[in-house]
């Protein structure tokens, strides 16, 4: 299997230098514990220092302190703790400061939507404690990391590790922009997310700008990383302007209208919590319940998508017909162990992995057996051709997958067939 670092090589941009430089920060930085930290995530902070290997490390020690400090599995999983305590008022932080994701742009990025226009300082503080309302924000961004980033790799079959955000400040008002609180506040999230969660940004459009925006950004820009800067693209009330670049990034069908696409009203694309989108499609879903994302991660960065599809369509396979026994077509879940094709060999429908090998020992002196063979399962129904040379027992007796792979997704590792009395 790839390691981090293979991933990496391989990685768009990382050069062989910028490795070598992050086996430093890790030996740096003492021991890392936490499963969730790989070497993607430190890469990040890596990035965001410059390759500083000294001053990434301090800020990365520094994280994985305030992941303890904060209990962070608490707030991923919203239960138990401040999780618990955080679930019941989401519904009134999003009602006082409108964002949602709406699907993901032409290469795979997941996209937000930020309406700081209709932001309400009064009805957000009298929601939720200020400590309530940054748990939300560290709770969006780890399930950025480790929800949205994965479905959107998987669905793009490639590593998809930054996002699209679309800031709409229609509505902004100049008591919004005064407030002193509510500047205090939003320079203490905004400081603690590029803190904690570097280069996660891939494009930031901000439109609908008005003229005292220019006090807004004069607060925050001084937070943020040049980086993170030169990803920023500021426009005013100029739709023909700011819908031509949306559409460049986003394609129509998940573009709000309001934004010079045809997914509907803005309103309604926000609300409908983005059926369409990867992090909610059964299929994607499947394969991250099946491979980590951590794992999601290093086997895209290698160019391996053979996880995403390990099921391909059944390949033709030969019924032997037996007197008494009905075709695999007609056998039930229930009865799929119990049924041999031909009556000499076991037969078994399963999801098998491609490329499993299995491997079946010599049946014994009672099945005449002379030898073993080792067979790749390519479909979801096989049967076992006759490799091994027995002597010709018509009647010998049952065997059976064991461990038994039958009604259960396999995972990759290797099974037996072996004889039962």
């Amino acid at each position: 299997a790839p390691t981090d670092v293979d991933g990496l090589r391989n990685a768009k941009g990382v050069t062989e230098d910028q490795v070598q430089q992050l086996l430093a920060l890790k030996q740096a930085a003492g021991p890392i514990t936490d499963p969730n930290i790989n070497d993607f995530v430190v890469l990040r902070f890596l990035k965001a220092h410059k390759f500083d290997v000294a001053k990434a490390a301090q800020f990365l020690s520094e994280h994985l302190a305030w992941r303890k400090t904060v209990q962070l599995e608490s707030l991923v999983t919203l239960s138990g703790g401040p999780g618990a305590q955080l679930k019941p008022v989401i519904p009134k932080i999003l009602s006082a400061y409108p964002c949602a994701w709406i699907g993901v742009d032409k290469e795979g990025r997941p996209v937000e939507v930020k309406r700081l226009g209709l932001l309400d300082w009064g009805k957000l503080f009298a929601a939720s404690p200020k400590e309530q309302l940054l748990q939300y924000n560290a709770h969006n961004n780890e399930m950025l990391i480790r929800s949205k980033f994965p479905a959107c790799s998987v669905a793009a079959r490639k590593l998809v590790d930054s996002t699209t955000t679309i800031i709409d400040l229609d509505n902004l008002s100049f008591w919004l922009v005064t407030n002193s609180e509510g500047r205090n506040f939003m320079q203490t999230m905004v400081g603690e997310q590029s803190k904690n969660y570097p280069e996660t940004a891939g494009k930031i459009i901000i439109v609908n700008a008005p003229s005292v925006f220019s006090a807004v950004w004069s607060f925050l820009k001084p937070m943020l990383a040049q980086r993170t800067i030169d990803k920023i693209s500021i426009f005013g009330a100029e739709p023909k302007k700011y819908q031509e670049v949306l559409r460049g990034l986003v394609a129509s069908e998940n573009l709000p209208n309001e934004y010079g696409g045809s997914a509907g009203p803005l309103d309604r694309c926000m609300s409908t919590g983005a059926p369409k989108a990867p992090w909610n499609s059964p299929e994607v879903q499947a394969v991250m319940d099946r491979v980590p994302f951590c794992e999601i991660q290093r086997r895209l960065a290698c160019g391996d998508t053979s996880f995403i599809d390990p099921r391909p369509d059944p390949v033709p396979v030969t019924e032997v017909p037996v007197p008494g026994r009905r075709s695999i077509d007609d056998i039930d879940d229930a009865e799929v162990a119990e049924e041999f094709v031909g009556g000499r060999y076991p037969m078994g429908v399963a999801r098998f992995s491609p490329g499993l090998p299995y491997t079946m020992p010599a049946l014994g002196e009672q099945l005449g057996a002379s030898q073993t063979y080792t067979r790749t399962i390519s479909g979801r129904v096989s049967v076992c051709s006759p490799v091994v040379s027995l002597s010709g027992n018509a009647g010998f007796p049952r065997a059976a997958l064991a461990p038994s792979p039958m009604m259960t997704t396999v995972q990759p590792a290797m099974q037996t067939l072996a004889p039962i009395g």
